[in-house]
């Protein structure tokens, strides 16, 4: 709760120290967790973080959802910022991961084809 509190409150650092602790501790972050720090990184414009706690859901093998969430994230904030080939790349990443993509993650995608 305190990650996600703090995430919310836009104060990444003591969300990510307290991440840092957890897992320093010897206990998992959930879903939420990542999530909430993705969200955050990405509304702040802080992508190379949100895009390696990506890599690490990847590599725990979290649940399907929690990756289309947060693989939807990345590809936004992306297309917003008007990094067009980092959404593009990622949205292929998704593909190839083989994970479901949100209809949200479509549109996006749809919306980058026609700006290309």
């Amino acid at each position: 709760m305190l990650i996600q509190g703090w995430a919310r409150q836009g104060n990444l650092p003591n969300a990510r120290a307290w991440f840092e602790r957890m897992v320093a501790d010897g206990y998992a972050p959930g879903a939420g967790c990542y999530t909430s720090l993705i969200s955050e990184y990405c509304k702040s414009g802080h992508l190379r973080p949100a895009e390696s706690l990506l890599a690490e859901l990847l590599r725990k093998g979290c649940l399907g959802k929690t990756k289309t969430v947060a693989y939807t994230m990345l590809i936004d904030a992306h297309g917003k910022l008007g990094n067009v080939w980092e959404a593009e790349r990622l949205m292929h990443s998704m593909m190839e991961s083989r994970v479901e993509a949100s209809l949200v993650a479509h549109l996006i995608g749809v919306a980058l084809a026609v700006w290309i």
